[in-house]
């Protein structure tokens, strides 16, 4: 099942506009009910602590039959990772996750973490926002030119990353390995059609961009 999550940052309608809502559920994380109310799209749910949702949309959105399942503002977890394990305690085994970028970068690196504990558990996810698109891989992974995104960036995540391979790209690499504090995996781009990438071990964090 997938799972759509929308909160509080950085949202575009444009984005909205490339996403299949067919067949997701669609869960609104607090603030996240406005960029809803703007779509005209109703969310299958309203989760979080409401401090940063308006009260008036959250009342518009409960009026339509929406359930709310409201937390304690003072909690150990933000509510983004609240609403990612209530899609996993439901069966999710896919979450797209929007509105998870903007002006707070605390939340924004929490989010990306979130990336990171949902491959480890064989969920696949992903972030999405006006300009990137954001994952997190590890071994063989293939990748299609996309005119969405021009540039392909590969940053290591967690530590060291070994023997790094890149095939079908502007900028070539055979097993090279990565510090953390490498930057030479950012701004390449596929040279045509299909790209490759190898990662003997370690992880890395795929960042498509605009």
């Amino acid at each position: 099942m997938r799972y759509i999550l929308i909160s509080n940052g950085d949202f575009a309608a444009e984005t909205a506009g490339k996403i299949d809502w067919n067949e997701s559920v669609k869960i609104c994380v607090d603030g996240g009910a406005r960029h809803f109310k703007e779509l005209g799209i109703d969310p299958d749910m309203i989760i979080g602590d409401l401090d940063s949702a308006d009260r008036d949309t959250v009342d518009y959105f409960r009026d339509r039959g929406v359930e709310v399942l409201r937390h304690p503002s003072k909690k150990d977890k933000t509510d983004t990772e609240i609403a990612v394990e209530y899609a996993l305690e439901n069966g999710a085994s896919e979450i797209l996750l929007l509105g998870s970028t903007g002006s707070r970068v605390d939340h924004m690196m929490g989010n990306i973490n979130l990336l990171h504990r949902l491959k480890a558990q064989n969920i696949s996810a992903k972030m999405v926002d006006a300009e990137n698109e954001i994952s997190i891989i590890s071994g063989e992974y293939e990748l299609e030119m996309d005119e969405n995104y021009k540039y392909i960036s590969l940053i290591p995540y967690g530590g060291e990353v070994k023997a790094v391979t890149l095939r079908g790209f502007e900028y070539e690499l055979t097993e090279r390995d990565f510090t953390v504090s490498d930057t030479l995996g950012i701004s390449n781009e596929i040279a045509s059609g299909r790209a490759h990438i190898s990662i003997g071990s370690g992880e890395m964090m795929l960042i498509k961009s605009r």
